[in-house]
């Protein structure tokens, strides 16, 4: 403990930002509890060489600080994701007394999903990505809310379930075409094909980073890539134009694979994702 004006003469705020005025010579403490366990105080006025003078209750609040759930929230708010990403989300719990503004405390909650098959999340608040859209998480927590009984003059104790939601976005995308018709498989005439990465959804949080971004195309089988001529370009959106000699086709008409490659920033993931397109022969 120190002196009023000790605190005073030092003008430290206390944690609102709040300093004691410059001219002060009394003031009081307020108690704060934010566990349910019994705490006991009392601050007494002594006067050097007189002993105590005054004695006072401990706070103009008489019950501890209440849980608060209007001013729950959630850490990140919102988040993007890739499939198969993930996010750890925290869930924070709001308790105010009778004369502050609310103050906050890192909870284990239950967490939810609003779509299971877009994200869902574990007991530790940690989301995984699944498939592409959007949905949203939310905590949920339990804790005790105080009333001062005016008449007994006691606090009394009850339970409330609050609850705090965080907004994500899951990205995707699709490679097309998943079927190449050759025109030609007979005497190895260059052919070729457009290949393009559809994202979804369609929404600014998956637009895709075109200078983080890159494609490739390989064969397999009697099919030749001719790496000279092909060429990728993600200015109006992830294409690749694949200049490839098709062979002898087989029994089952097909020549063929064409394995086609983006790799896309997306927010702040990548996802990289292949497309085997079968190369058929008329």
């Amino acid at each position: 403990s120190q002196e009023v004006r000790l605190l005073r003469d030092a003008q430290q705020p206390d944690f609102l930002g709040n300093k004691i005025p410059a001219g002060a010579a009394d003031g009081s403490v307020i108690w704060l509890r934010l566990d349910n366990l019994p705490v006991m105080g009392r601050l007494m006025l002594i006067h050097r060489g007189e002993g105590m003078t005054n004695n006072y209750d401990c706070s103009s609040c008489n019950c501890p600080a209440s849980y608060t759930p209007t001013y729950n929230y959630v850490n990140p708010g919102s988040w993007n994701l890739v499939v198969n990403g993930t996010v750890t989300l925290y869930f924070y719990a709001a308790y105010q007394s009778c004369n502050s503004n609310p103050f906050y405390y890192d909870r284990v909650a239950s967490w939810s999903s609003e779509h299971d098959n877009i994200a869902s999340v574990d007991s530790t608040g940690k989301v995984t990505g699944h498939s592409a859209g959007s949905t949203l998480i939310t905590g949920r927590f339990t804790d005790n809310v105080y009333t001062m009984d005016p008449i007994m003059f006691y606090c009394t104790c009850s339970g409330l379930l609050g609850s705090a939601s965080s907004q994500g976005n899951v990205c995707d995308f699709t490679i097309a075409p998943q079927q190449v018709e050759s025109t030609d498989c007979t005497n190895g005439t260059e052919q070729t094909k457009i290949f393009n990465a559809n994202v979804s959804p369609s929404m600014s949080a998956c637009n895709y980073n075109s200078s983080d971004s890159s494609a490739s195309a390989t064969a397999s089988g009697n099919v030749e890539i001719d790496y000279n001529r092909t060429s990728c370009s993600f200015a109006a959106g992830p294409t690749c134009t694949v200049y490839y000699f098709s062979g002898p086709k087989r029994a089952d008409g097909t020549a063929g694979t064409i394995n086609m490659t983006f790799s896309l920033k997306l927010g702040l993931n990548t996802k990289t994702h292949t497309q085997n397109a079968s190369v058929t022969c008329p």
